[in-house]
């Protein structure tokens, strides 16, 4: 492809063989499939190193033929050489990525801040990204009893665990059958929640057949 244009033109210009259905990860539902489109761009030779190339990634969303969906487009920027299905397994990395900075955010604070200097800034952010990396670590190495019944994230849970056992009295035994009782009630409504969601889904799905 040569020359200059617009996102949106080329990708409007793109014939339908050029649609490739591809995963773009495993989400809490199963495989994430969206249909993608990789065109390869010019290279300028004063601005990208040897050995390096550009593509133009979209990503559109797979409906029912009576719906126009709109494109997702990404700049990618890669070694010479690198696979549609790579550029797509990267792409879809970005959901991980980003729960991954929400869950610090909730579970730490990592945006609970109110600086004005870098340095100040660098430490909230390390302290958090710290505690934040404990909490997956010690979720992921919990012991199984902890984990029977428990949901897929438990780092809340080993957060509420530490808060107990520092401003408490310390009763290990106690603090692990409370914590077990915790979980498993949270599993339990958990699933309940997911199963009238998809009920609910079904019964629109049937008004509107």
């Amino acid at each position: 492809m040569a020359g200059s244009s617009r996102a949106d033109h080329l990708v409007a210009r793109a014939p339908e063989q050029a649609w490739k259905r591809r995963s773009a990860g495993d989400g809490a539902k199963g495989r994430r499939l969206y249909d993608w489109a990789v065109a390869e761009l010019p290279v300028d030779d004063d601005t990208t190193p040897a050995g390096w190339q550009r593509w133009l990634l979209v990503r559109r969303q797979i409906t029912s033929e009576d719906t126009e969906p709109e494109p997702a487009c990404s700049l990618c920027f890669a070694p010479a050489g690198t696979t549609d299905d790579e550029l797509v397994s990267v792409a879809g990395a970005r959901w991980a990525i980003e729960e991954c900075f929400q869950t610090a955010k909730n579970e730490v604070g990592l945006d609970h801040y109110q600086v004005r200097r870098y340095d100040a800034w660098y430490r909230h952010i390390t302290l958090a990204m710290l505690a934040a990396a404990f909490l997956a670590v010690t979720a992921a190495t919990a012991p199984k009893a902890l984990e029977a019944g428990s949901s897929r994230s438990p780092a809340p849970e080993i957060r509420r665990l530490l808060a107990h056992l520092i401003h408490t009295p310390p009763s290990l035994s106690l603090t692990r059958i409370w914590s077990g009782w915790r979980r498993r009630h949270q599993y339990r409504s958990q699933q309940a929640h997911y199963q009238r969601r998809h009920l609910q889904h079904n019964e629109v799905l049937l008004e509107y057949q």
